[in-house]
């Protein structure tokens, strides 16, 4: 049931105070009118008696005062009251006159929405609900992948129903996941499988460059791709020194020994993952998707890179992070768009795509390219697809396990 009108309730309660101050008023009429004929009957009583000439005027005075005393103060109520009375009419006329003019203009005015009625939508009664089951099922027990999992393909998560309009899917989107970043067991899911971290993972579908503090900066486009050994056919690998040089050396250089200068081409730096017995792989599927001809044709299967730096002990031949005490084995690693930076100096190329090379003998600077074979191997890293994309990511984790 709605709640009654505020303006009705001030008419309401403006009226009755107006017919309690005309009633009061009639009455202190009436009283005032009783008080002067009493007065007059006892004013004529006392002048008919002799007045001694030994009492002088004052007496007089202060007997008319005393006999007119109650009808001058039933005489000033009764004026307060008019006055008052008149107030109040005046000031619901004006309320009147208010409330007509509003109903008859055509500018909509402000009004209390019901539970049903919220146009914001995280305020909405469907978002609560799935607000209040997630936080009950979060808050149960230990959250596992599997809850998660079961929480993300819910049929209760709440939906955008007109998919051509991107900008309320993407808010969808990142409400969504502000509700499920507050959690810590599920943020270190995340991060531990596919590497969002809450403070550098923008999900636009761009990644965020080291050291910007605006994300309108972002501008290459980045990827979730499956953590595949270095052995898949579809990888290439290759291992720098991380010295200054080698930073200022264009992508396209290392790669194919392309040159922006006059000297044309240069030998280029071979990938270190090669199979036994061979001395070179093949770039011809890289230079096919990075080939400004081709780059519409693999818009949406595109060459990815991805840069790393560690000590060579440590890397266990994988694209993400291997299983280590404490982390399982990520199930996706972040890579971008390879034809958006393949003219750009290696330090560039990382530094846009979120990574910062930094010079030192300790580690060893890596390279990965992956060419895909189908859209399902480069999924672009938005809000929107990890959310749809991340249960069957964390099944295959539970089809795996013995």
């Amino acid at each position: 049931m709605h709640a009654m009108n505020h303006d009705a309730i001030l008419s309401a309660s403006m009226l009755l105070s107006a017919c309690v101050t005309g009633t009061c008023t009639v009455l202190a009429s009436l009283a005032t009118v009783r008080a002067a004929r009493k007065a007059r009957v006892r004013a004529e009583k006392e002048r008919s008696q002799s007045i001694s000439p030994d009492q002088g005027p004052g007496p007089t005075v202060r007997a008319r005062f005393q006999l007119w005393k109650h009808v001058l103060l039933s005489v000033s109520v009764t004026v307060f009251l008019i006055v008052t009375l008149i107030v109040q009419v005046v000031s619901l006329s004006h309320l009147s006159s208010d409330q007509a003019r509003r109903e008859h203009s055509p500018i909509s005015t402000p009004r209390i929405l019901s539970d049903s009625e919220w146009r914001e939508r995280p305020q909405s009664p469907e978002w609560l609900a799935w607000r209040k089951q997630t936080h009950e099922k979060l808050s149960a027990e230990p959250v596992s992948e599997k809850r998660l999992a079961e929480i993300l393909a819910s049929p209760d998560l709440p939906r955008t129903i007109d998919q051509d309009d991107q900008p309320a899917i993407l808010r969808r989107d990142q409400s969504i996941a502000e509700v499920l970043l507050s959690y810590d067991e599920i943020r270190k899911i995340l991060e531990d499988r596919i590497g969002i971290r809450k403070e550098l993972f923008l999900g636009t579908g761009f990644s965020k460059p080291v050291k910007e503090r605006r994300y309108s900066s972002a501008t290459v486009h980045e990827y979730l791709i499956p953590n595949l050994p270095e052995t898949d056919s579809r990888v290439w690998t290759w291992q720098l020194k991380p010295d200054p040089e080698s930073f200022k050396m264009p992508i396209k250089r290392i790669v194919a020994g392309l040159s922006d200068d006059s000297s044309g081409e240069t030998t280029p730096i071979p990938p270190t993952n090669v199979a036994n017995g061979e001395t070179s792989k093949s770039l011809k599927p890289i230079l096919d998707h990075v080939s400004p001809n081709k780059r519409p044709e693999y818009k949406d299967v595109p060459a990815v890179i991805r840069f790393g730096q560690f000590p060579l002990k440590a890397y266990k031949g994988t694209l993400g992070r291997p299983e280590t005490p404490g982390h399982p084995r990520a199930l996706r690693a972040f890579a971008s768009n390879l034809a958006e930076v393949w003219d750009l100096p290696l330090q560039s190329a990382a530094r846009l795509s979120g990574y910062l090379p930094t010079p030192g003998d300790d580690n060893t600077f890596f390279i990965w390219i992956f060419v895909p074979s189908d859209e399902g191997q480069v999924v672009p890293a938005t809000w929107g697809r990890v959310l749809k994309e991340l249960p069957t990511w964390l099944k295959e984790t539970e089809s795996k396990s013995p």
